[in-house]
């Protein structure tokens, strides 16, 4: 095939420093019967006025150019002439500088890293020049082949057509009228799938999912190339295909071919795979969709700077649109100063191998207003191991002004620390308030204790403006009440919509908490919404630092007060000292007393001995009267016992010592001067110089032994302190005592028997036989060490069920067991706790000998050594127990056995057989444990049956523990 040699020759025009333009370019289109010209030229702007004053095939421009950039050049020769055929070089590539490419309409881009660039060159131009630029202006390309065709012979037009499309970078496909496949290329059927193509021309139907194609109208089934053939126009769309099980995205451009007379008798379509870029396109869309749902601002640069991605967050934050940001540099928006400090982290993560790093900076945005911002910078791959940059860009105004807030916070706090009255506190609150919170409505209402009401504490000065010196809130058991009845916080963004009144208060809005105990605190505004989350934060900070402050305060005053109140005791803590040091030496005396006198005496002496005291003693109440009688006293009296005992019982009133007897609590008189008319012991006391006195009761359990009286030459000396010291004084004594008593009537020959009658429900026995009509009788009564008592007893005339039934009701018994039970009698043991009636009879040394209740009363009979302090328990019982009396009192002395005696007494009640058998029992060893011989072995040394010998062991045993525990006679 030739072509009309008298056509203008093909201009090419080339823009740039450089060339790579190869000779093999020209022989193509030679080859081709085209002739060219080759222009060059270095910049822009006279690149441009050849485009518009000539008819050029291509122009291949640099992007660097002296003038300009290369993509906005190529962009200007598009719009002055359309049909040109477009290529950038450059020596830098990115992704970025690609879609600027593609998205300006330039055919192709070629990255230029040295000679061997010039074949892809040579490629792009035979592709576009010799076939017609298929994959850009298909229609041109079908006038071109018809001219061919029209022009050379068929062999010629053959060879010409082979060359061009199998060279061609696209696939070529053409199809006839009647929807038959007459040409495909190898790059269309490595497209499509097709296998066993053996030659250009093929009988095959196009199976192609066609999606959309321009022009396409609504009930037009027509399929593409028919709309080509039949209406003469160009289409251009998207198809997909499945190729060994996989989705392929082509795009399709097709026109139609023209005949030898200028009919349309094909179409040719050209097919570009475009999978990469729709996945590319996919998962742009994707992470845009990501990107759009994070609140913080995202964006990416490529290694030039310049902006492949951004969020939405991303463009509020900086003013400016994505259409503007994307494709061009970061450093045309912002200052250099923050684009040379994100590069010089950039370069830091590149070199430490760190993931990402975190920058602080101030942004300026589009409307020039000053933002600071925290962003984290982390990188991305590009092609060629290059790098992008992304950032997590996020406003940090409101962190910022919080930690400013803070900070004042921190000053308003320490200065708290420095009030001392919480009118000092309400006003550093209020103050910090409202510059901190920039509040001018605050204000801080205390709690009255006399009103049980708020009172305002402090207000601003705008508050004040505001309600003058009436209620912020009318009510008084608004809010502000509730708040702190509640001491729960509360937030109203909108007053009016809360169910109160609408003259309730002038605030629309409010902060309301509470100051624990204190009060309340109130921020508030003319306008609903007026406070956000920071705000209450802050609030409620600033109110718990007031908190800590009013309690420190209160502490404070506590402290000041007991401070002085110690001070007014220093000298009673001075006594104190030295009375403790008297007891703890009194302690020595009591433990090493051996009689009740000798306790009391000690006692005396100690106290008399010790300023301030001056005298004193030891009295007991007379069991038969009322008449105090002196058993111990020390110190100088000048006669005041004489005249005790001399004196008569006053008519009325009573005197300390009774008092102390009767309330069993020490009786103070701090200042006997003070309220006359004076009692005569009074005005007998302070003639001697008796300022002060005490009467202190020396009790152990229910027993009063007796009254210690202490006087004193100084007024106020027995404080709360001094008295609650010898109050327990009083109470050791009384043990001491008691425990002197006890021991007397464990080791005492001579014994006091006293029978009272009692009819006391409160002890359990009568309060039993009185309930069930039974009859209750004790037999013995075994004391163990801890306190605790092991009582003997028969009851007649009641079930075991009701006796284990009520011992369950009675705290004092802890264990209850049957021990026999005979037609209607049945006795019992029992464990009685240290506070039962037998274990209260044994605490005063008193040991019960027998006691018998029945539904009409009954006795107890206790025996008591005649050294011990009878008249005392007689007291006590009679006090303590209802309806009791004394009805005998028998004194006897114990008998005393010499060991021959017991021993002859023993002898006496063995017969010989069982002395022999248990002195034999003794001497081998049967009551060594482990025992030297058995049961058996000892019955064959006697020479009797076993049983036997049990028996006779048994009999002296029981014999034995007779004499010892009750046997009448021994007992005397």
């Amino acid at each position: 095939m030739s072509i009309d040699q008298e056509q203008s020759p093909l201009r090419l025009l080339y823009v740039g420093s450089g060339s790579l333009w190869s000779d093999e370019s020209a022989s193509l289109l030679a080859d081709a019967g085209e002739s060219q010209t080759e222009l060059t030229v270095e910049t822009a702007a006279a690149a441009l006025e050849l485009v518009e004053q000539q008819s050029l095939a291509a122009v291949v421009a640099r992007y660097d150019l002296p003038d300009g950039d290369g993509v906005s050049f190529l962009s200007d020769c598009l719009d002055a002439q359309p049909g040109l055929v477009t290529i950038l070089v450059a020596g830098q590539s990115s992704q970025s500088l690609i879609d600027r490419t593609f998205e300006a309409g330039i055919d192709e881009f070629v990255h230029d890293t040295g000679p061997e660039k010039r074949r892809l060159l040579d490629h792009h131009l035979r592709s576009y020049l010799g076939a017609g630029e298929t994959t850009r202006d298909t229609e041109d390309s079908g006038r071109l082949l018809g001219r061919l065709q029209s022009e050379t012979t068929l062999g010629e037009e053959r060879s010409l057509t082979d060359r061009i499309l199998e060279t061609s970078p696209v696939g070529i496909v053409i199809v006839d009228a009647d929807d038959t496949v007459r040409y495909i290329n190898d790059r269309a059927a490595d497209m499509l799938g097709i296998d066993g193509y053996d030659g250009p021309l093929v009988e095959t139907a196009l199976d192609v999912d066609v999606l959309s194609f321009d022009g396409d109208v609504e009930g037009d089934d027509r399929r593409p190339h028919q709309r080509v053939v039949e209406d003469g126009v160009t289409v251009r769309g998207e198809a997909r295909v499945a190729v060994d099980g996989q989705t392929r995205w082509l795009s399709v451009a097709g026109a139609p071919l023209y005949d030898a007379d200028g009919a349309v008798s094909s179409s040719v379509f050209s097919l570009e795979d475009v999978t990469d870029q729709k996945q590319r396109e996919r998962r742009l869309q994707r992470q845009e969709a990501v990107m759009q749902i994070v609140d913080d601002g995202l964006y990416a640069v490529d290694d030039e700077g310049r902006f492949v991605a951004v969020n939405d967050a991303y463009t509020d934050l900086v003013g400016y649109d994505r259409e503007t940001l994307l494709g061009r540099p970061a450093s045309e928006f912002f200052e250099t100063r923050l684009v040379e400090q994100a590069d010089d982290l950039q370069s830091h993560i590149e070199s430490d191998g760190r993931e990402s790093v975190t920058l602080e900076a101030v942004l300026t945005t589009a409307s020039g207003e000053q933002v600071p911002v925290e962003a984290r910078i982390s990188l991305f791959e590009l092609d060629d191991g290059r790098h992008g940059r992304a950032g997590v860009v996020r406003d940090i105004s409101d962190r910022k002004r919080r930690a400013e807030r803070l900070a004042s916070l921190n000053e308003v706090g320490q200065a708290l620390t420095t009030a001392e009255t919480a009118e000092a506190v309400a006003d550093i609150v209020v103050e910090g308030a409202r510059e901190i919170l920039a509040l001018p409505l605050t204000a801080v209402e205390y709690h009255d204790e006399a009103t049980g009401r708020l009172r305002p504490a402090r207000r601003t000065a705008a508050l004040e403006s505001l309600v003058g010196d009436g209620p912020l809130f009318t009510s008084e058991w608004g809010c502000p009440w509730q708040v702190y009845a509640e001491s729960e916080g509360r937030v109203l963004d909108d007053l009016s919509e809360t169910a109160m009144d609408a003259d309730e208060t002038p605030l629309e809005s409010a902060i309301l908490l509470p100051m624990g105990t204190h009060g309340v605190f109130v921020a508030g505004a003319t306008e609903p919404h007026a406070f956000d989350d920071t705000d209450v934060m802050v609030a409620e900070i600033l109110v718990a630092n007031a908190v800590a402050a009013l309690d420190r305060v209160d502490r404070e005053r506590e402290l000041r007060a007991t401070t002085a109140e110690l001070a007014d005791h220093n000298e009673s803590l001075h006594h104190l000292n030295r009375l403790n040091d008297i007891i703890r030496s009194l302690t020595r005396d009591l433990t090493q007393a051996s009689t009740r006198a000798d306790v009391e005496t000690a006692v005396c002496e100690r106290l008399a001995d010790a300023d301030p005291y001056v005298f004193a003693w030891v009295g007991e109440q007379r069991a038969s009267s009322d008449d105090v009688s002196v058993r111990a006293s020390s110190g100088d009296d000048d006669g005041y016992l004489d005249w005790l005992a001399d004196a008569e019982r006053p008519a009325t009133g009573e005197t300390p010592t009774e008092r102390a007897i009767s309330t069993r609590e020490p009786v103070v008189q701090n200042s006997l001067h003070a309220d006359p008319p004076l009692a005569p012991w009074q005005t007998q006391a302070l003639r001697r110089g008796f300022d002060a006195s005490i009467a202190v009761p020396l009790t152990f359990r229910e027993t009063v032994y007796g009254v210690l009286h202490l006087y004193a030459d100084e007024a106020g000396v027995f404080d709360e302190m001094e008295r609650a010291v010898l109050g327990e004084l009083g109470g050791m004594v009384g043990y001491a005592i008691n425990a002197i008593e006890r021991k007397k009537a464990l080791v005492s020959d001579a014994a006091v028997e006293l029978t009272f009658s009692v009819d006391d429900p409160s002890i359990p026995p009568f309060e039993f036989a009185a309930q069930t009509g039974s009859e209750f009788e004790f037999d013995e009564l075994v004391q163990h060490s801890d306190g605790t008592v092991r009582v003997f007893f028969t009851v007649s005339g009641a079930d075991p069920d009701a006796v284990y039934r009520y011992s369950e009701r009675i705290p004092s018994i802890h264990q209850l067991s049957l021990l026999t039970e005979r037609e209607d009698t049945c006795r019992f043991e029992a464990l009685v706790g240290d506070s039962g009636f037998l274990a209260d009879l044994v605490s005063y040394g008193a040991h019960p000998t027998a006691m018998t209740a029945s539904a009409d009363g009954g006795r107890v009979s206790v025996e008591l050594p005649q050294s011990g302090d009878v008249q005392a328990f007689v007291r006590m019982f009679l006090e303590r127990y209802e309806g009791s009396e004394l009805v005998a009192k028998t004194e006897r002395e114990r008998s005393v056995q010499t060991p021959a005696e017991f021993e002859a007494n023993y002898r006496d009640r063995l017969t010989e057989r069982q002395r022999e058998v248990l002195e034999t029992a003794y001497f081998s060893g049967f009551f060594e444990w482990p025992r030297d011989v058995s049961g058996q072995e000892l019955a064959a040394m006697l020479d009797v049956s076993q049983p036997t010998v049990s028996r006779h062991i048994r009999t002296g045993e029981r014999e034995l523990f007779g004499l010892i525990f009750d046997d009448e006679e021994t007992r005397g």
